[in-house]
């Protein structure tokens, strides 16, 4: 019969056991089970997010017992985070820290609170009438 039907042996026996669970899918909890939770892979992934943290200090942060490569492929399995080296940048040279000192110098007694910025709004501390 195998020969006819071009399935193993061990094939056809399954079937003729048990025709009507055959083909189906193995149990959902084979397979080892995972070492962290949905809830620290939630907490990896946002600790990971917009951090310059490295895989160990991710871990010792979240007090997870687990190596770094699973850190790892948490992160990596999510998806959302793509963990690459920061840039470099380049230092301040000696004539930027030499501007930096003048503006410094020339505005020592110049009363910041006083100054209302483009990007901010004017708050009247005020109440209604006139007393804080």
């Amino acid at each position: 019969m195998s020969r006819l039907v071009k399935k193993s042996r061990s094939s056809i026996r399954r079937y003729l056991s048990d025709p009507v669970n055959y083909g189906q899918k193995h149990k959902k909890n084979s397979g080892r089970k995972r070492k962290v939770t949905s809830r620290d892979e939630r907490n990896v992934i946002r600790t990971a997010s917009n951090s310059p943290k490295n895989l160990n200090e991710i871990k010792a942060e979240l007090g997870l017992e687990v190596c770094k490569q699973t850190v790892h492929n948490v992160i990596k399995r999510s998806g959302v985070i793509i963990r690459q080296k920061m840039m470099k940048v380049a230092k301040l040279s000696d004539r930027h820290k030499e501007k930096r000192m003048d503006f410094v110098m020339v505005n020592l007694a110049t009363k910041w609170e006083n100054i209302l910025f483009s990007d901010e709004k004017k708050w009247n501390l005020d109440g209604p009438d006139g007393n804080r």
